[in-house]
């Protein structure tokens, strides 16, 4: 009987080794940098902050984003905030050969590489949710002491960045919350000196960037917020200090772990392998190539569980990636369909986890006594609560009453319990 037990265990290893050996890469790569935000730039997510990264050579620009950075209130609309970007300006030129900047949804890392005077550059980007970090890392593979470049932290406010050792800040409040990110450059080798607005690093080997940011929002708070500004940086700084005491392996190898077994819990198969061209030239020219379905619907699961993982907020209509303070529709939760079909993938694609940060909303909102959804089933002359079509973060709701809203919201709870 165990000897039976024995040879099944193994018989499933070995079947699984052989069917991840047989799983078709799924990735989105491209041959140029990207030129536009909205249509070009790549993303990555932890479910909380994101970030969209366009691969330049002589500048890179990775812009930033945390879920919860709204501006406006309990009563006046506002919108979603960029939260800001970093900078990165190397001392090489634009030209360069075998260049490729591509997005792994196997493993959620970005890669950019290209080759420049015989030396081959390579930058890694990642959304780590273990660490609550967004992680940059800059080598030379088989070359020393060749990484030459400036970082600059801009606030997406235009307010000030401070630049303190190796760490840039960006803090400021806006109408109800108060907000701080930290990004931290760690060098080996090389020198690294400290200018007014930005970092300077000379003949380094290799470079980890690590960032995060946070705000004092909280929803189950009757203000929507919870402790001031020095409480935000003390959280900042702690989770900045515990990522920065990891090594690069270490972090990556906490974000595979954490990530590579929710997004391996389903494959598309439709018999179709990787093309040799980029997905630019497979989504103009090629919409009947079956690689294209598979990349499509794993892409949505990809994107789910980068805006979509812990915290008290649902993705709102971008997700949570969003470059500009005046974002159409305010980047809001529109309770007509948009927040609906956000989640329509979750439990059929496998995600159930994706769930919680709506489930969270709803209940938290719905269950305030007194609060802004039960104010407008009042005004209905209902009990329970209501909505109107347009939400932000802070209760308030407005632009027509959308009575079915809450029956629905309450199916996709319903849905998620059975």
């Amino acid at each position: 009987m165990r000897v039976g037990k024995c040879f099944l265990g193994l018989a499933a290893c070995l079947y699984a080794v052989a069917a991840d050996a047989e799983r078709v890469p799924m990735k989105l790569w491209y041959d140029e940098p990207a030129k536009v935000w909205m249509t070009s730039a790549l993303p990555v997510g932890n479910g909380g902050i994101g970030a969209m990264f366009f691969g330049g050579v002589a500048k890179e620009q990775l812009q930033f984003n945390d879920k919860t950075l709204w501006a406006g209130s309990t009563t006046r609309r506002g919108a979603y905030q960029n939260m800001g970007d970093l900078f990165f300006e190397f001392d090489t030129p634009e030209t360069c050969t075998n260049y490729r900047r591509e997005l792994s949804l196997d493993d959620a890392i970005g890669r950019v590489s290209y080759t420049i005077d015989g030396v081959d550059y390579l930058r890694e980007y990642f959304a780590s949710n273990p660490d609550s970090v967004i992680v940059v890392r800059l080598t030379t593979p088989g070359h020393k002491g060749k990484l030459n470049f400036s970082l600059r932290m801009q606030d997406g406010r235009q307010g000030m960045t401070r630049v303190d050792g190796h760490t840039m800040t960006i803090k400021g409040t806006l109408d109800l919350l108060s907000y701080e990110a930290q990004a931290l450059l760690q060098a080996d080798g090389g020198m690294v000196e400290t200018k007014s607005d930005r970092l300077e690093v000379k003949g380094a080997d290799a470079v980890t960037v690590v960032l995060t940011g946070a705000t004092n929002f909280d929803l189950a708070s009757p203000t929507y917020t919870r402790g001031d500004a020095d409480e935000i940086h003390r959280r900042v700084s702690a989770r900045m200090d515990k990522a920065a005491r990891k090594s690069y392996k270490k972090l990556k190898a906490a974000h595979l772990a954490d990530y590579q077994p929710l997004f391996a819990r389903v494959e598309l198969d439709l018999d179709a392998e990787q093309p040799d061209y980029t997905t630019d030239v497979l989504v103009r020219g090629h919409k009947d190539n079956a690689y294209l379905d598979m990349l499509y619907f794993q892409y949505g699961r990809y994107l789910m569980l980068g805006s979509s993982r812990g915290g008290q907020l649902p993705s709102n209509l971008q997700g949570l990636w969003n470059n500009v303070n005046n974002p159409a529709w305010e980047c809001d939760y529109h309770s007509n369909i948009n927040v609906q079909m956000n989640y329509w993938p979750a439990e059929v694609t496998n995600l159930s986890e994706c769930y919680a940060p709506f489930i969270t909303y709803v209940s938290t909102e719905a269950l305030k006594d007194g609060g802004s959804w039960q104010q407008v089933a009042r005004k209905e002359n209902c009990r329970g609560w209501a909505v109107h079509t347009q939400n932000n973060i802070f209760g308030y709701t407005d632009w027509l009453i959308n009575r079915p809203a809450n029956a629905w919201y309450c199916t996709h709870l319903w849905q998620h319990y059975a």
